[in-house]
């Protein structure tokens, strides 16, 4: 009598296998872990462990860790095969066999720290849906993917992968999600002639030593959603043709060394979040105003020295603009500019004394200014002629006494106005400048 596939932790419809491959201690942390048995040494035949196992679940143990496993005259492959009849996910915390081959039926597997696999086969007709693999050797894994069509989750890290063509997952339809962090990739060639559309929506490559990226090599992801590229050694992210990504709605390329940010020929016109922070761009890019969906512009920790909101004229839903730990000594704007969805506005740890242009600033929904660690000596004129009631911070900058009498209600009791402030021995407020010397605040 076979017994109902039952799911991961208990909850849903599968049931889940933790097998500690010929090792004497589990790594696995399932302290926590509901509906879940936990045996200790299994030894024996395939099928005998097998009839074993599937005797442990019940209702109540979904789960079943295996501390050490020893199978006698039975190979993993066939022993996998035999209990994937009631076991849809399986995983092995370490893994120390130099072939696998992935059964018909079969949701989930993970093989972890597998530093001596070497081959991958799939079964005729395999069902597999995610299938991840960590801290392996081979570099040719992913030309086992083309034979799992069902296939909708590949995560395959530090696995030594030099080289990645889209042309291998042309057969994987159900393809969504793609994790490749932390391989060796260098370079992704753009697609040969007509190629076909891919599924794949969330695209992770961070921690590969890709120092260029061209979109056009990502033509063929019309349906790609996010492109992770963080800590890639990036120097230039640009389009070597025209390109469209309809649906393209986040890139983070944070902490690269991106110095030439090129997007003219990218078309996104679903864009939404844009993470720059963390690399060594020095010039404002220009080409961002089509993105008419962006809400998001990171450019925190870069080497920009001037900043012009003329720049992101036209951008009606950008929401967040952060340009935070540069080293700024100008934020204007060259003419007017109308930026409707504003409303947090980063400036932090940059060199700006002043910002002498903000009567051409239209921002009708800005309620948070930062302007914490600059040069500033006097609250800018546009928090009392423009903005009132916005929240600006403005601590560890050397402010004058005589410019934080007049903003005693914003300061005291509105707290809208940030700065460093003590209490006084008379009940007072006061404020500890640089110089060591203190101004109170007095209330009326």
């Amino acid at each position: 009598m076979s017994r109902a596939k039952r799911h991961w932790w208990g909850y849903f419809a599968t049931a889940c296998l933790m097998l500690q491959w010929n090792a004497i201690v589990s790594t696995a942390d399932v302290g926590d872990v509901p509906s879940l048995r936990q045996l200790s040494t299994l030894r024996g035949t395939g099928q005998k462990i097998s009839d074993h196992l599937q005797d442990q679940l019940d209702e109540k143990n979904t789960t079943l860790v295996v501390q050490r496993l020893e199978l006698e005259a039975t190979s993993l492959d066939a022993f996998i095969e035999s209990v994937s009849a009631f076991i849809s996910i399986l995983w092995f915390p370490n893994f120390y066999e130099t072939s696998l081959t992935i059964p018909s039926v079969l949701q989930a597997i993970s093989i972890m720290e597998a530093t001596r696999l070497t081959s991958l086969s799939v079964s005729l007709n395999a069902s597999l849906q995610e299938l991840t693999v960590h801290g392996c050797n081979y570099r040719s894994i992913l030309r086992t993917v083309g034979a799992l069509s069902q296939l909708h989750t590949l995560n395959v890290q530090s696995c030594a992968i030099v080289f990645l063509n889209f042309e291998l997952f042309a057969k994987t339809h159900q393809l969504r999600k793609v994790n490749l962090a932390y391989n060796q990739i260098q370079m992704i060639p753009p697609p040969t002639g007509k190629a076909d559309n891919l599924s794949i929506e969330i695209l992770y490559l961070d921690n590969n030593p890709l120092q260029y990226l061209d979109f056009n090599s990502l033509r063929q992801l019309q349906r790609l959603t996010t492109l992770s590229i963080r800590e890639c050694n990036l120097q230039r992210l640009y389009s070597s043709a025209p390109v469209t990504l309809p649906a393209l709605g986040s890139i983070e390329a944070i902490q690269n060394n991106l110095t030439l940010f090129d997007l003219l020929l990218l078309d996104a016109p679903s864009l939404k979040t844009l993470l720059l922070s963390k690399n060594r761009i020095h010039k404002q890019p220009w080409d961002l105003t089509k993105y008419t969906q962006l809400q998001v512009l990171d450019l925190d920790y870069n080497r920009l020295t001037t900043f012009d909101l003329a720049g992101l004229a036209g951008l009606n839903q950008l929401q967040s603009l952060y340009v935070s730990f540069n080293q700024l000594e100008t934020f204007t704007a060259s003419r007017k500019v109308r930026l409707p969805s504003l409303k947090t506005l980063a400036l932090i740890s940059n060199s700006l004394r002043s910002l002498p242009t903000y009567d051409r600033w239209y921002l009708p929904a800005i309620s948070f200014i930062t302007l914490v660690n600059n040069l500033f000596t006097a609250v800018p004129l546009l928090y009392s002629k423009r903005w009132p009631t916005v929240t600006l911070r403005m601590t560890n900058n050397p402010l004058a006494c005589s410019s934080l009498q007049q903003y005693v209600e914003q300061i005291l009791y509105q707290q809208k106005l940030i700065v460093d402030l003590v209490k006084c021995g008379n009940g007072t407020m006061t404020r500890s400048e640089l110089l060591k010397r203190n101004c109170c605040v007095r209330k009326d």
